[in-house]
């Protein structure tokens, strides 16, 4: 009996792992069209954003970013305004210019609600991205990891119209100092 719930136990984990070995998990429900765009918005993420990163590519990682972008980066979640296409742009190219062999590792993605403050929705169109960014400042060497959560609106074109990212800004500074404590 111990071995038949250790069995079903692992099946129902493997059955959560995509071909890439991500973990996908979604509200039970969904339609095989609501999978299809959510699979296809999760890989424009990773096509996007994390593929551009690692091949120290601004154009891919923009690819995924609709035109009329609206960014909430960190600062503007605090009560700042919103920054667009061009300013995440240039937040990336930065990015890439000053760390090397920047990986996103522990790579989770949610698409809809089903408990929320707002209305429950199943829509495949928000995609929220948990995982750890992980890099090497290219000046001083020191090795950093932060946690980072974002929320991405994609359009029927699958380009992300609306982007809110999560990350402890000062803890990045604090590691690249070297004074950093965990």
């Amino acid at each position: 009996m111990k071995n038949i719930i250790i069995i079903i136990a692992v099946t129902l984990f493997v059955s959560c792992i995509n071909d890439s070995g991500t973990t996908i998990i979604n509200d039970s429900g969904v339609t095989e069209e609501q999978e299809a765009i959510f699979e296809r918005n999760v890989n424009a993420f990773k096509n996007g954003i994390v593929k551009g990163f690692k091949e120290e590519n601004i154009d891919i990682s923009m690819d995924m970013f609709a035109d009329s972008l609206k960014w909430n980066n960190p600062e503007a979640i605090l009560g700042g305004e919103s920054k667009s296409y061009q300013d995440l742009k240039g937040v990336l190219t930065f990015y890439m210019e000053n760390f090397d062999d920047i990986t996103f590792k522990d790579d989770v993605y949610f698409g809809g609600s089903l408990y929320s403050s707002n209305e429950p929705s199943d829509s495949p169109d928000a995609v929220r991205v948990f995982g750890n960014w992980n890099t090497v400042h290219t000046e001083s060497q020191a090795k950093i990891e932060h946690k980072w959560m974002a929320i991405l609106w994609f359009n029927e074109d699958g380009k992300a119209y609306q982007f809110s990212d999560f990350f402890d800004v000062s803890g990045l500074a604090l590691q690249i100092e070297g004074t950093y404590k965990r």
